[in-house]
């Protein structure tokens, strides 16, 4: 009896012991299943993080340039009701719009932002024609917005920008003042790192320090400096420019932050002033407005004043 009793302890212990064994390899493998899932979840995700860098990459450019195209039919008629008339260069194409009016000894250069088209400035002749300037205005058009052909690009936009700039040089003893809003101010910098002994001032309206921190700021999880190739380098393009530069900032401004128009002012060394807006949401065109006799008297004085 006593033997029996100890044989059937002696089947528990092991049956006890298997179990506990099966149950501890059972916890093993499960525990070695969801590393793999880990692992597969986490290789999923980077090829999904890779995929959206890559269509990003590729569509890059639909996302930093909004051209609003119209009919030149449509165009003319808009200018030629707010004063503008076509502007050809020496090939006989249409590069943008003059003012019909305005002293030509004296001339303001408008680049528009990156949505819309360059006739979305014509309140710059509002403050041209007033009595402390009367400059004449013109807006060039960048290629592949309005109805200009090319294509939307940086390096499009400083050629054309050069180009206007050596046509308005052309007569001698004429001041160029140029103006770059948003997206425009990028290309007013670029212009002047290439013709800056030709620009008298710059007006910059809620300019950016660069695009790549434009685009930071909105796509943080992305790499964009490695990415974006349209990069609008302010800073650097305005480093060595020996001119006036007026900074016009929005303090609610939702598309450029001010910040990043703050840190264009700060580093720029030359002679500078800043103006803000500090209720404005990207749209310091009534500022200009009520402001353009004191920006005018600023602009024109000596350096050191």
């Amino acid at each position: 009896m006593a033997g029996g009793s100890g044989w059937q302890g002696g089947d528990s212990l092991v049956i006890g012991e298997a179990e506990l064994n099966g149950r501890l390899g059972g916890k093993e493998l499960a525990l070695e299943r969801m590393k793999k899932a880990g692992v597969v979840l986490l290789i999923l995700l980077a090829i999904g993080y890779i995929a959206v860098c890559v269509v990003l990459y590729i569509k890059q450019d639909a996302m930093v340039f909004d051209p609003r195209r119209e009919s030149f039919e449509e165009m003319e008629a808009e200018a030629r009701g707010r004063g503008f008339e076509p502007w050809l260069n020496a090939k006989g194409e249409r590069i943008g719009w003059q003012s019909t009016e305005g002293n030509e000894d004296q001339v303001l250069l408008g680049f528009s932002g990156q949505a819309g088209n360059a006739l979305d400035l014509c309140f710059l002749r509002d403050c041209c024609k007033r009595e402390e300037s009367n400059w004449k205005t013109y807006l060039m058009e960048y290629p592949g917005y309005g109805s200009r052909e090319g294509k939307p690009s940086e390096k499009a936009f400083t050629a054309a920008a050069v180009e206007a700039v050596d046509m308005l040089t052309a007569m001698p003893g004429r001041k160029i003042w140029l103006v770059g809003q948003s997206m425009g101010s990028g290309t007013a910098c670029a212009t002047v790192r290439e013709r800056g002994t030709k620009i008298a001032g710059v007006l910059l309206l809620t300019p950016f320090n660069s695009l790549v921190a434009v685009a930071k700021g909105r796509m943080h999880w992305i790499p964009v400096s490695l990415l974006l190739r349209t990069r609008f380098r302010s800073d650097k393009n305005l480093a060595k420019y020996p001119g006036p530069v007026a900074i016009f900032i929005s303090g609610k401004d939702t598309v450029v932050p001010p910040a990043l128009g703050q840190k264009l002012y700060d580093g720029y060394r030359g002679k500078k002033r800043l103006w803000v807006d500090p209720e404005s949401d990207h749209d310091v065109s009534e500022l200009l407005k009520k402001d353009w006799g004191k920006i005018v008297e600023w602009l024109e004085a000596p350096a050191d004043k």
